[in-house]
């Protein structure tokens, strides 16, 4: 995968999101824990539900 060079999250990063909303972390602790805004973790959250 061709990771921009910028990007503040990797495939990694995305997949612990995603587990830390499975176990009940908000957005918005998701979002403070990894230093990006809540919308970014939304869209990586609807995402993986498709």
């Amino acid at each position: 995968m061709d990771i921009h060079h910028n990007a503040r999250t990797t495939p990694l990063s995305r997949m612990l999101i995603v587990q830390r909303l499975a176990g009940g972390w908000t957005v918005a602790a998701v979002a403070e824990a990894h230093g990006i805004t809540a919308r970014t973790v939304r869209k990586w959250r609807d995402r993986y539900a498709r």
